[in-house]
């Protein structure tokens, strides 16, 4: 009898157990969803400025329509931070009250990764090298590796001031805690190139960049 008893109980109770085992598996999986969603990516980008004819002028290019982020607007060269970011060295490291500034958000080896991913990402995007002689050293294998020695340069971290830091909302579902560093454009070398990630790359006037923010195109 009390075999049979404590058996009906646990039949009474299973449904219930259940359920609950069912809800618990919905919040993980929920969780696991917002996890991803709010998953912020280290990522670097690099605002170069020049004197134009008709003054100041900084680089830019559109990302494409079909972008999955930040489609049809109008960015500064730049990505996110890649594993070979973290396997190379220069001579022409950053000045010590940028790797400074740049510390504080960043443990060491990010923050000087950081400025390769700016240099890196604004070859890969314009076609522009932006270095001074030197040695590149490290491990990585990449096009833009590549580029440099066959230029006869390395990047030249030290002429990059640190400019601000900015994290995608959290209603973005793609987003990057990105590093902005800027520099003279004066000193990038080569030509511009087009590039699938970013079109429209040109040196635009600062003032025309500033109207496109408020909705106007840059001509």
């Amino acid at each position: 009898m009390g075999d049979a008893h404590t058996e009906a109980k646990h039949q009474l109770h299973a449904p219930g157990q259940v359920g609950r085992a069912a809800t618990r598996e919905r919040r993980s999986a929920a969780l696991r969803r917002l996890s991803v969603w709010l998953a912020v990516g280290d990522a670097a980008s690099l605002v170069l400025v020049r004197d134009g004819a008709a003054g100041p002028e900084v680089l830019m290019g559109r990302r494409p329509r079909t972008a999955r982020f930040m489609p049809g607007v109008y960015v500064f060269p730049g990505g996110a931070v890649d594993k070979t970011d973290f396997m190379l060295d220069s001579d022409r490291g950053f000045a010590g009250h940028v790797l400074e500034r740049v510390g504080r958000k960043a443990a060491a080896p990010l923050a000087q990764a950081l400025g390769w991913t700016a240099v890196r990402e604004t070859w890969e995007e314009t076609g522009l090298l932006f270095g001074a002689a030197g040695c590149l050293r490290g491990a990585a294998d990449c096009p833009a590796v590549r580029a440099f020695a066959e230029a006869g340069l390395a990047p030249d971290l030290s002429a990059l001031d640190y400019l601000m830091r900015a994290v995608t909302p959290p209603y973005i579902r793609i987003r990057f805690n990105t590093r902005f560093f800027i520099a003279d454009g004066a000193a990038a070398q080569g030509t511009l190139q087009p590039c699938p990630e970013l079109e429209e790359v040109g040196w635009h006037p600062i003032d025309a960049a500033l109207g496109h923010r408020r909705g106007a195109a840059i001509e």
